[in-house]
């Protein structure tokens, strides 16, 4: 699964042990032992120093004669001769002009974790090839898929010729055993599919920086093996969505969108995130350019107050005038940014 060559961060690691269905104590031993043994570090000057790691080069050679009947790596234009149908999980090696999955993929009915990594064409991190929309029948075949990493595409689909909606098919909402599901920066991604709720087991949703989204599925609060979910957000016409979160017990890691758009505060107290013991990571954003000549922003931060157990909080354009009482003696927050 790591091509020879390529950089990964720790998380991107960690995500793919959700195919081996490994607790979350387990997925965090294993990656110590991972990276202590099969990997080394690389400091990234381009993301503020932080390490990202690569596979040592004889480990590698072992991996790929011991797995090479369940693991691959191949580019998108390779025909799928070089593919073993009983294959479980493979990095999908993709380039800038690279415009659909190919075909033969849902034709591998075992598949586990199916990740898109950009090839050394894609000079830029935030490059993206040119994959707008997912295929129905990708989502029918792959029923056992698990891990699903859609980076540097353009994911969008036009339903049809009166609705001038981007979204993702309805059928995505079949992947019931997907552990992780990044959008983040699907800069035409609209809406999102109705029927989440029935994706159980989700615990990682990351819709950050799709700036065209309209509005959150109804019925999140029943996605409750949530431990992360980012890009949280009021919609545009106000309506309560943030009493969804107090259904959520296991927040890890939370980032809530939008806040301008909150018309009631009661509203921001139904997330009962003093509640969540487990949250570690909180991102609290305001749009900066909203122009809402009536704002509530300190009366809403005022009732989004964390748990004690809060390790890093992010205030992103926040315009109140003074802060909230709960932030005069934040002993128990270790690291705070204001933005």
């Amino acid at each position: 699964m790591f091509p020879l060559g390529f950089n990964f961060d720790a998380e991107e690691l960690a995500d793919l042990f959700a195919t081996a269905e490994l607790t979350g104590a387990q997925r965090i031993g294993f990656l110590e032992q991972l990276l202590n043994e099969c990997f080394y570090p690389i400091e990234d000057s381009e993301y503020g120093g932080k390490f990202i790691y690569r596979m040592h080069k004889i480990l590698h050679i072992f991996a790929v004669y011991m797995e090479r009947e369940l693991s691959t790596v191949v580019t998108a234009d390779k025909d799928f001769t070089q593919v073993q149908p009983s294959v479980r999980l493979m990095s999908l090696i993709i380039a800038p002009s690279t415009a659909s999955f190919p075909r033969y993929i849902d034709q591998l009915k075992h598949l586990k974790a199916l990740i898109l990594l950009q090839d050394s064409r894609m000079l830029f991190s935030d490059q993206r090839c040119e994959i707008k929309e997912i295929d129905p029948m990708l989502c029918q075949s792959l029923k056992h898929l698990q891990a699903l990493s859609l980076q540097a595409t353009k994911i969008r689909k036009l339903p049809n010729k009166i609705e001038l909606l981007w979204k993702l098919h309805e059928n995505i909402c079949k992947l019931v055993q997907l552990h992780k599901l990044d959008l983040e920066g699907c800069l035409y991604l609209v809406t999102l599919p109705t029927k989440m709720s029935k994706m159980k087991k989700l615990q990682y949703l990351n819709v950050l920086n799709c700036y065209s989204l309209t509005a959150m599925p109804l019925a999140m609060g029943q996605l409750t093996n949530l431990h992360t979910l980012l890009g949280y957000f009021v919609p545009n016409n106000g309506s309560s969505a943030m009493s969804e979160l107090q259904s959520l017990p296991d927040l890890n890691r939370l980032s809530l969108v939008n806040l301008e758009k909150v018309s009631d505060t009661e509203d921001a107290r139904m997330a009962k995130l003093q509640e969540k013991e487990k949250l570690e990571t909180l991102m609290l954003r305001w749009n900066m350019d909203a122009g809402n000549a009536s704002r509530i922003d300190h009366e809403v931060l005022e009732t989004l107050q964390p748990s004690q157990c809060l390790k890093t909080l992010e205030i992103v354009a926040y315009e109140g005038y003074v802060f909230p009482s709960w932030m005069t003696e934040p002993s128990h927050i270790l690291h705070l940014w204001l933005r």
